[in-house]
């Protein structure tokens, strides 16, 4: 039976109900098939990857709080590791090392969310997986919706802050921007897998680990 290449695209934030304000992702949609009931396990990151690379939720397998991050339990087997076991290549890529469990993965790195372009730098680790000589599962995490919220809400307001919570209106504008964003990015990223001639070998999937309020 054949193996296809198992590409996994994480948008880190991305909400389903705002998908249609961006055009890449309502190409995208045509192209596949579009699942539109998802459900977190987790309003964070740290617990969302775990549940989605272990397949159980945090209270199963430990990691059901910030402060838990380090408490993955050594008999929770990954998708990264039943993937090596059936001899596929696995590279990941993520914004902090802390966020997915690293066992199972041939190799994982993280890039600075602040400093680097992420097509950059995943466009390279495509063409770095693209010569290895078996199946290969890659994982690459966009985070600019993550990293943009962080600098300008969450350092900047306070939990119950008025200026915040009484401009939903803009706030919602502002997120539709960084999702476009995050669009142009998917559609890159997907026509550069094009252009490689990967596609035809290859499983592509575009999730994301949990939404993001607008206020």
């Amino acid at each position: 039976m054949k193996k296809y290449n198992v590409i996994l695209i994480l948008v880190d934030g991305a909400r389903v109900d705002r998908l249609h304000k961006s055009p890449e992702y309502n190409q995208l949609k045509t192209k596949g098939t579009f699942f539109s009931n998802m459900v977190t396990a987790a309003p964070y990151t740290v617990a969302s990857m775990h549940s989605i690379m272990s397949g159980m939720y945090g209270s199963k397998n430990g990691v059901d709080a910030y402060n838990n991050m380090l408490k993955f339990k050594d008999e929770c087997k990954t998708l990264p590791m039943y993937l090596n076991d059936s001899g596929y290549y696995v590279r990941g890529d993520t914004i902090n090392l802390n966020l997915v469990p690293h066992r199972g993965f041939d190799k994982i790195t993280a890039h600075d969310e602040y400093k680097v372009n992420p097509y950059s730098v995943h466009k390279k680790i495509i063409d770095e997986v693209s010569v290895v000589n078996k199946p290969f599962f890659l994982y690459l995490h966009y985070g600019s919706i993550h990293t943009s919220i962080v600098q300008n809400i969450f350092n900047k307001y306070e939990d119950f802050d008025d200026e915040y919570f009484a401009n939903i209106a803009n706030n919602s504008k502002n997120y539709d921007s960084l999702l476009q964003e995050s669009g142009k990015y998917v559609k890159k990223i997907y026509d550069y897998i094009e252009n490689n001639n990967l596609l035809k070998d290859s499983i592509v999937i575009i999730t994301t680990d949990h939404g993001m309020g607008v206020g």
